[in-house]
């Protein structure tokens, strides 16, 4: 017996009926199908040397990595032609 959508490609979970001693028993089992979890990892929108500006699904923008000159033009660059982003360092 299936719960929910009939497409059985559509569901995350089903129960499933199996056949118990006598054959007259009948009793439901639920199978669990577990997804990896999604992970963002970002998109590297420009950079700098080794310095990085990401910005991820959520809107968060970052940037990662470089020297002080690297990061100093990352600024620049950010103040001139992205002055409406928030800009986290890591």
């Amino acid at each position: 017996m299936w719960l929910g959508d009939q497409d059985q490609d559509c569901r995350n979970w089903s129960f499933e009926e199996e056949e118990r001693g006598n054959g007259s028993e009948l009793m439901g089992t639920m199978k669990m199908k577990f997804f990896p979890t999604f992970r963002d990892e970002g998109e590297v929108v420009a950079s700098w040397g080794q310095a990085q500006l990401i910005k991820y699904l959520d809107g968060k923008v970052v940037l990662k990595g470089g020297s002080k000159e690297d990061r100093l033009a990352a600024h620049e660059w950010i103040s001139l032609f992205w002055h409406e982003a928030v800009v986290r360092e890591v």
